[in-house]
């Protein structure tokens, strides 16, 4: 956790998983780089770690969240062999060059919709289109579609560079012109929210990479992602430096909150050891919910039921059975991420369905269209009085309307 004393950071705290020793990390900045939350599904690209921990950790110090509804999902990634499972297939380059795709009943789905651009069209529509044919039953048997690559020429010099999408399938057993493919959750859009000095609204707290959200508004462009790494990093690695700089030394943490944090991390391994559920299993339930309740296609009925299952597994978190050893307790590691992943599944479900219209990478079936009459606006949470409010402001166009001045100029 991020320790805040006297609305002030004052450092972090953490578990030795060689030890299981509590450890306490004084300092006088915290920078959270700690990557977006795409393990909250059931497919993802992201590696094990992205359980957007970080982005609950600076929630919980008081920082605000923004945008909590926008998630980038890529249309085609394996959904079989399960090893490869999220692992992305391939570029948009091929969507141009003839690859197409059928449902289990051997139908090219996106040439009834668009028969002049077929397959070549926006990756957020291939998603929406890809994931409605599954959802409507017409998926293959390990849930996703058929994607076909015999029909492009000179196909392999291109495969050779693409190990992940063509060599390790043969490896496997699969076939590499005719895979298994679904929409993987790809990219965290919304997040913590920091000013132009990366910090947060605590002070000596910044952020910087995909746990900061608004940077790329609605949607984001291909290639983006490093691009704001290496900005915002080097601006929140500087203005991190500098206020530490000014502290002589980082003020110590209270022995009142070191005993808090402490007691709260032991009191997990207290748990109920007849419970039904272990973190595994909650986990793999969450998951299931966030892909197919509050992703892709979302509703108001999905997105009502998704808050209430994820209440339902707070619930049982609560009580959850995990093993009682400190040394290398990977359960421990599970039920810490759980709690930071559940907490945030429901922000991010009543974000969606507070958002009554489609923008970007969020769409809405029974909202399709853009309102910006209504909605250009962000949608701001932040936790008062131990519950999450949810706020609207007004989206800043201030860049735009510089362009406009110097264009007409």
């Amino acid at each position: 956790q991020i320790v805040v004393d006297q609305g002030e950071v004052r450092g972090a705290t953490a578990i030795d998983l060689q030890t299981g020793d509590f450890v306490v990390i004084s300092a006088g900045s915290v920078i959270l780089a700690t990557g977006g939350a795409g393990m909250m599904y059931k497919v993802t690209d992201m590696e094990t770690g992205s359980t957007g921990d970080g982005i609950a950790m600076a929630y919980r110090a008081g920082a605000e969240l923004i945008d909590p509804e926008m998630h980038q999902f890529f249309p085609t990634a394996f959904v079989w062999p399960d090893t490869l499972r999220g692992v992305a297939v391939n570029s948009s380059q091929l969507w141009k060059l003839g690859l197409r795709l059928y449902n289990a009943e051997e139908q090219r789905f996106m040439e009834k919709d668009f028969p002049d651009e077929k397959e070549n069209m926006p990756r957020d529509i291939l998603s929406q289109r890809i994931f409605q044919e599954i959802q409507e039953g017409r998926g293959t048997e390990h849930g996703g579609v058929w994607q076909d690559t015999r029909w492009i020429e000179n196909f392999e010099e291109l495969r050779r560079d693409r190990a992940r999408s063509y060599v390790w399938p043969v490896k496997l057993g699969i076939n590499p012109d005719r895979i298994e493919v679904a929409p993987t959750y790809h990219f965290t859009l919304g997040g913590v929210r920091v000013n132009v000095e990366a910090e947060t609204r605590v002070p000596g707290l910044y952020a910087c990479g995909e746990i900061v959200g608004a940077t790329h508004g609605a949607n984001r462009l291909a290639g983006n992602a490093l691009t704001e790494c290496m900005v915002f990093g080097e601006i929140a690695g500087r203005n991190a430096a500098l206020r530490a700089g000014r502290r002589k030394e980082a003020d110590p943490v209270s022995a009142r909150r070191m005993h808090e944090e402490r007691e709260r991390l032991r009191s997990l391994l207290k748990s109920d050891k007849k419970a039904a559920k272990r973190p595994g299993d909650i986990y793999e339930e969450l998951r299931q919910t966030m892909y197919f309740d509050v992703g892709i296609l979302r509703d108001e009925s999905r997105l009502e039921a998704a808050v209430e299952r994820v209440r339902e597994l707070r619930e049982s978190a609560a009580s959850m059975c995990l093993s009682d050893i400190e040394q290398y307790n990977v359960e421990w590691i599970w039920a810490l991420e759980l709690d930071a992943m559940l907490l945030l599944a429901e922000i991010f479900a009543r974000g969606a369905k507070m958002r009554t219209e489609s923008r970007g990478a969020h769409y809405r079936v029974d909202y399709p269209e853009t309102n910006n009459e209504q909605w250009l606006q962000h949608i701001v949470v932040r936790r008062e009085d131990g519950k999450d409010v949810f706020m609207t402001e007004p989206v800043a166009l201030t860049y735009l309307d510089d362009v406009k001045v110097r264009y007409e100029q």
